[in-house]
């Protein structure tokens, strides 16, 4: 039975932002976006009595092309529409002493700490082979959401893959919560 969701962010929350061939976070609030699949699944997790947790890399505020003014800004957005449990960023760039940057798991393996947390009854869903490797490396179950930009991008294989956040929601999520 899934008590605990982990959800990435960019790329699950709000829209990604292309930038030529790379995909990134917003850098502005006019760049922000909540993706309709994600707001169509919110009354299934208004529903949920679990913990819902939002975990994302957010390199770009220690690149200097992001503040984090910018970052309260979103979060405010999107406790709008939800109330995750907790969200917790990781601000590194790329250096090696690094433990929370997935596809390290140290931001899930906080929050698992923090709050106790059972692994087997967790998953976390992604858009990134980072997520589905941060998830296997916390040992919980993975969700990859496959999309028009990340096809074919998996390094690692998740336990289950989807094509959309409302497909899961309203077909498999109920088997996972209950039983």
């Amino acid at each position: 039975m899934i008590q605990n969701i982990f959800l990435d962010r960019d790329g699950i929350i709000n829209e990604v932002v292309l930038r030529g061939e790379i995909i990134g976070s917003p850098r502005n609030f006019s760049e922000f976006s909540i993706r309709q699949d994600f707001l169509d699944v919110i009354p299934k997790l208004s529903e949920f009595k679990g913990n819902i947790f939002i975990v994302s890399n957010q390199p770009d505020i220690e690149r200097g092309l992001m503040s984090l003014d910018l970052l309260n800004r979103i979060d405010r957005e999107i406790l709008k529409y939800f109330r995750p449990t907790e969200i917790k960023y990781c601000l590194c760039s790329d250096g090696p002493n690094c433990t929370c940057k997935k596809p390290k798991p140290g931001m899930i393996e906080d929050l698992i700490t923090k709050y106790g947390i059972d692994q087997k009854s967790s998953i976390i869903i992604g858009d990134s082979y980072k997520d589905v490797e941060a998830g296997k490396n916390a040992s919980i179950r993975t969700i990859f959401l496959e999309t028009r930009y990340n096809k074919n991008s998996l390094l690692t294989k998740p336990d289950k893959i989807i094509f959309s956040l409302k497909e899961f929601f309203f077909q498999d999520f109920d088997y996972l919560c209950f039983t």
